[in-house]
Formats: structure tokens, C-alpha cells, sequence
């Protein structure tokens, strides 16, 4: 999401919340209303897959829905701020809208025999059932049906409810003033509140047993429409701060809901001796400004702090996040506004939203086995929120930790050939045998970021650096660490062969200059082959000499764009050779050929035979590197795939772009 994302905010003249990035971006939506007056029924939105997934739903913008459906939210949300009448009339009068990207009564998306999990979403004070549209039309992207509540308990910004004439009423948002014997009421708004999520369970098993249903908003929307399509044994309860205590409260009241969401929970107005009656896995997703120590006391009890069983409870804060930046008022405010109404975050819009619906998706995809697909999603969260963010173990100071399945990574460097001209060198990252021990307890094992002295000095005098300086640096210079253990035995799954990453460095690197990214790639299941390539734009490298020693090669100097370029055409030369001495070398391995390896290491290389998946080879290069990348895909028929990072294109001759065949490229 964080990547793929469209982060517009404006379609045509229009202003709008963000598109949502699921599978299902056509999203739906029916506003219902039941009962006869305000003490009966419910008024709830309904958001949920459409039929057509094929319009690009930009193309029909003058059918958004308004983020305040009528003009009295927009008078009501000013209120809550407490603007004097005049001024709220004027701001209201002269304020242009915001849209949703919905389709309002259109024909609901019916995959043969699938019905959808279903999300019941409680807002929180001063809000109402767009406030939190962007989430909402997030989740129902991915698969779900939302059902919105539009609380009566006047803590909605303001609502309104049939009234015996026909007509409809309005109910103002109540002021009560926080923390001031204001718990009696709280506690009544949250039994009016849990009465509401009952009958929103009771709308969800009418609509999908094609009861009728009675909508007072005399909607064109057909509801025998979603009958078939919900999953009863997957209603998932989510809120936003008072919303929070409204799951909890209702998971306590409720035996059919199997999970909670609970969004920068406030838990105030819940009772302090009920959190042993909530048995349901819970999710807190916090934002660091708004909880303080009651608040995240209370939360303790709900998590199971006390040593009983937590592996259904979490606990995430997003941090220097705002209480709003999980609804919609980031995107619909102006800073300004959001500064002088103590609403400005540190933390980019986007980012707390894609965090709040990734971490919920997360954790419902875990607990009630939906959503396959959410890999990817998976894999970002748990990189930006799960990490291990240290860099120092005991004294030693070291890159990250990897985050993967497989943290624990082995290496072997390979060097072949008999001269500089001959053969390679090579770091080889595999996933290591040993999965269960902890890469911590054995910190006095891990490789140096900087093999050699002679690597610290390289980096010295690549960027200019007086020779007596570099010697005094390269002798204080205290060593780095890269959590991975040499010629350790390889994991060997049966029946399994992994895919290989071939890497290839920019100017100035060297086999360990990408060492945070390598090890992470091998984490996740690769056998990564880092190449230190001899056409001296390696940071320094060494070579076996024919009197059995090793003879070292410095950094070449080379004045950029100045009559360079045959000299950076004859070192891509160079680097494409050795990449194809990679490819030779990674079908040696695999078929079990004898490996001489000039390094001497302990390592028996037919550990690796039969580990190599060789139809899937994948070329990586930063910089420099992306050049060798394209080359090389251009020299070599084996490999379907490249990844360019931050790529340097100058090497390169201009018709070299229609060489390249149909591999697939990436470019970051």
C-alpha cells in the first residue's frame, strides 16, 4: 500500500479522500435507516464490493458520495469546536465539499459461492458514519462488507431519526465536559451504543436470510441484493476511541463475534472489573499522542500483561501519530486548521492510514484465516512495526537485525580462478540450519562489515582523504558487524530449492557494502551472491597471485562525465563477464561439481548442491549495479527477472533498451 498506492486527493475539480488500494477498488455503499423513531433502529452505511470491477472508478467522480451528506454535519462539526452560530453559518455556506470515491445503490459484487467477511465499525465522540470513510472504503476494498454505525447516544457530531409525521429529526452533538463527573453518562451513552451494535447483528442476519427490511431512506437499493453474501462466523467489531469501548463492551455482550479492532482506544467509560469476560482476540492500534498512563493501565488488563496467554492480544502504537490521524479529518482539513485545532501530525497522512488498515487486515487475516493474499502487506507491516531496530548488541555495534522467517543466516566467501583476470569473488548468504537459536547469544561470531583493513582504508581514499588521516582513522576505527555466522551448515527443506539473487555493487562498494539488504533478502527464503567485481570500482578488492599469495586492487579514480565514458563501458564489460562466472558457478554448485575455492574456507560446497533453484535466478544492482543488471540481462537467456535499485543508466549505449527482451524490471 505504502508503495503501490494512488495518494491523489483531487480528481477533476474535485477533492476527495484516498482511493482505496484492495483488490476491490469499486467500492458500493447504502445508507439504511430501521425503526420509527429515536429510541428504535439504527441508522448505519453499508460499504461492500461492487459488481463492476473494471471501470476505473475515477471516470465516474460526479457520482462520489459527499463526505458530509447534508449541511448540518458540516454545522455540526463546527459546533463541536464551539464557533459562535454566526461564523458556523458563514463557514458553512461558504465551504466546498469532499467526496468519497463510492457508488451509492449499486449492484454488490457476488463471486460464486463466497460470501464476504463482515466489519461493524462503532465511530467515536464527535464523529458520524463518513468520519472515518477512508478506513472503511480501505477494508471494503479488501473483501469485506462495512456496516457504519451512526450512534443516537448524541455523540455523533450530529445525526437525525424518524419521527411520527414522517419527517425526519435532528440530534444535536451533546458537550459534556471530560473527567468531570461525566462517567453516569458515558456509561449510559455505552449501553445505548451496545444496544445499537445488536441491532446491526440483527440487520446482518435479516439481510442475509433475504428477511425484508424496512429502510426508511427509501433507498433504490434492492437489499435482497446482499442476502447470501455474508459471512455470519466472521463479523469482526471495530472502533475508533469511544468506538474502542463499544466493542469491548459489545464483545462482552455478544457471543457471536469471533474478533476486536480497536482503534486509538479510549477506555474510560468502560468498567474496570469486566476485562476477564472478554475471552475474543483483541487488537489495540494506538497513536502515541493521545494514550497516557490510565488509559494504557486499563489496556494492560485487556492484554493479558499478567502472565496469562497474550498470543491473541496486541498492543501497536504508531508513533508522534495524532487521536485523528485514523480518520478522515487529515485529509479534509487544511493544515492550518489542523494546527490551530491541535490536529497537526508528524506523521504523514497517508502512512498512519496505511499502517491502521495493514495492522488490522494483519491480524483478522491471522485470526480467521481470510485474506491469502496479504503476503505483502504482511511483510511491510512487520518491517516498519514487528523489527528488531537495534544496532548494538552487548559492545558490539552491528547492522540490522534481519526480520524474515529464516533470521538466522550463514556465508561463505568464494573466490575462483588463479589471477585477476580469472574467475570471481564471491559472498554467498544462505538461510542458515540452525532456526531456533537466537543470532544474539552467538554476537561473538558474526562477520566485520570490514573484512580487511584494507576495506576501511578503501572507503578512506575513495573519498579523498590525506594518507595520514586515513591511516590514524583506519587504526581508531572501531569494527561494524553483520548479524550472520560463516560456513555454517545451509537449511536443506526437503524437496525444496530456493531462489537465487545475483547482486552486483556500485562505485566505491564492495560484497558487504549491501549487507543490511542482502542478509534481509536471504531472511526470507534466498540464496543471495554478492559479486565483488576487479574493474577497480570496487572500494578495494584482492586476487590470487601465482606465487600462492594475494595480490590487492584499489578503487580506480575516474572524473565523472569527463571523456569517461569508453573507460565505464570497459569495466561494464568486465562486470557482465563476471556475472556470467556467477551464473557457471551457481550451476556448479547445483549439479554437485567440484568447487575450488582459493579462499581455503571450511566450508564443504556440496551443502549447497541441490539447494539452487536455477529457473529462478533474479539479477539485483544498485547504482552501477543496475547497469550491470541490464547488460547482463541482455548477455545471458537464464534469467527471467532484474531489480534495479537507484539505477545509474550513464554506462549504458542508447540501444541497448531495444536489446532487452520481455524480463521483467523493477526500478526503486
Amino acid at each position: 500500500m505504502a508503495i503501490k498506492r494512488d495518494r491523489s486527493l483531487c480528481t477533476g475539480s474535485q477533492y476527495h479522500l484516498p482511493l482505496p488500494s484492495g483488490p476491490y477498488p469499486n467500492i458500493g455503499f447504502v445508507d439504511i435507516m430501521t425503526g420509527s423513531d429515536k429510541n428504535d433502529g439504527i441508522l448505519v452505511r453499508v460499504l461492500y464490493p461492487a459488481s463492476d470491477q473494471t471501470t476505473d472508478i475515477r471516470t465516474r467522480v460526479k457520482e462520489w458520495a459527499k463526505w458530509t451528506p447534508h449541511d448540518n454535519y458540516k454545522a455540526g462539526y463546527l459546533k463541536v469546536v464551539k464557533l459562535p452560530d454566526p461564523l458556523v453559518r458563514l463557514v458553512t455556506s461558504l465551504s466546498s465539499d469532499y467526496f468519497i470515491p463510492i457508488l451509492e445503490n449499486v449492484d454488490p459484487l457476488r463471486p460464486e459461492g463466497h460470501e464476504f467477511p463482515i466489519i461493524v465499525f462503532s465511530h467515536g465522540l464527535s464523529s458520524c458514519r463518513t468520519t472515518y470513510s477512508s478506513v472503511c472504503t480501505e477494508l471494503a476494498s479488501h473483501g469485506f462488507i462495512v456496516f457504519v454505525v451512526e450512534h443516537r447516544d448524541e455523540s455523533a457530531v450530529t445525526t437525525f431519526y424518524p419521527s411520527s409525521d414522517g419527517s425526519f429529526k435532528w440530534l444535536p452533538y451533546r458537550h459534556v465536559k471530560l473527567y468531570d463527573n461525566d462517567l453516569p453518562i458515558r456509561r449510559e451513552q455505552l449501553d445505548l451504543r451496545v444496544t445499537e451494535i445488536k441491532r446491526v447483528i440483527d440487520l446482518i442476519n435479516d439481510i442475509q436470510n433475504g428477511n425484508k427490511i424496512q429502510n426508511v431512506l427509501k433507498s433504490e437499493f434492492k437489499m435482497d441484493q446482499l442476502s447470501g453474501l455474508l459471512d455470519l462466523n466472521k463479523i469482526i467489531l471495530m472502533g475508533h476511541s469511544f468506538g474502542s469501548s463499544t466493542v469491548i463492551k459489545s464483545l462482552i455482550a455478544l457471543d457471536c463475534v469471533p474478533i476486536g479492532v480497536c482503534l486509538d482506544a479510549w477506555l474510560y467509560p468502560v468498567e474496570e472489573n469486566e476485562s476477564n469476560l472478554v475471552k475474543e482476540p483483541l487488537l489495540f492500534v494506538n497513536m502515541q499522542t493521545f494514550q497516557n498512563k490510565p488509559n494504557l493501565k486499563r489496556m494492560k488488563d485487556y492484554i493479558g500483561i499478567n502472565g496469562t496467554n497474550t498470543t491473541d492480544r496486541k498492543v501497536i502504537t504508531i508513533k508522534e501519530a495524532k487521536h485523528t490521524d485514523q480518520s478522515d479529518i487529515p485529509f479534509t482539513l487544511p493544515p492550518p486548521l489542523l494546527w490551530l485545532f491541535g490536529m497537526k501530525s508528524k506523521v504523514d497522512p497517508f502512512v498512519a492510514h496505511d499502517l491502521t488498515t495493514g495492522l488490522a487486515l494483519d491480524f483478522i487475516a491471522d485470526k480467521l484465516k481470510v485474506l491469502p493474499q496479504f503476503y505483502f502487506k504482511d511483510y511491510c507491516i512487520s518491517m516498519a512495526i514487528k523489527r528488531d531496530r537495534s544496532l548494538c548488541t552487548g559492545s558490539r555495534y552491528h547492522l540490522p537485525l534481519p526480520s524474515g522467517p529464516y533470521p538466522n543466516i550463514g556465508f561463505v566467501d568464494i573466490m575462483t580462478g588463479s589471477d585477476k583476470n580469472d574467475g570471481i569473488l564471491v559472498r554467498v548468504l544462505y538461510p542458515a540450519l540452525d532456526q531456533t537459536t537466537d543470532i544474539r547469544t552467538r554476537v561473538k561470531e558474526w562477520a566485520k562489515w570490514t573484512p580487511h583493513d584494507n576495506y576501511k582504508t578503501g572507503y578512506l581514499k575513495a573519498v579523498n582523504l590525506p594518507n595520514p588521516l586515513i591511516r590514524v582513522l583506519t587504526a581508531l576505527g572501531a569494527d561494524y558487524f553483520i548479524p550472520i555466522l560463516e560456513n555454517v551448515d545451509p537449511l536443506r527443506p526437503e524437496g525444496h530449492e530456493f531462489p537465487i539473487i545475483i547482486f552486483s555493487h556500485g562505485n566505491a562498494g564492495c560484497r558487504t557494502s549491501y549487507s543490511s539488504v542482502c542478509t534481509e533478502l536471504s531472511s526470507h527464503g534466498f540464496i543471495v551472491f554478492v559479486v565483488e567485481h576487479r574493474d577497480e570500482s570496487a572500494v578495494t578488492t584482492f586476487y590470487p597471485s601465482s606465487d600462492g599469495s594475494f595480490k590487492w586492487l584499489p578503487f580506480r579514480h575516474i572524473k565523472l562525465y569527463d571523456n569517461d565514458l569508453p573507460i565505464r563501458r570497459e569495466q561494464l564489460d568486465c562486470r557482465v563477464t563476471e556475472i556470467k562466472r556467477v551464473i557457471d558457478l551457481i550451476n556448479d554448485i547445483q549439479i554437485g561439481s567440484k568447487i575450488q575455492n582459493v579462499l581455503k574456507s571450511e566450508f564443504k560446497m556440496d551443502q549447497l548442491s541441490g539447494l539452487l533453484d536455477l529457473n529462478k535466478i533474479i539479477l539485483m544492482g544498485h547504482s552501477y549495479g543496475s547497469s550491470t543488471v541490464i547488460k547482463s540481462l541482455i548477455a545471458l537467456d537464464c534469467v527471467p527477472i532484474g531489480v534495479c535499485l537507484d539505477a545509474w543508466m550513464y554506462p549504458l549505449e542508447e540501444n541497448d533498451w531495444s536489446l532487452l527482451e520481455k524480463e521483467p524490471l523493477l526500478f526503486i
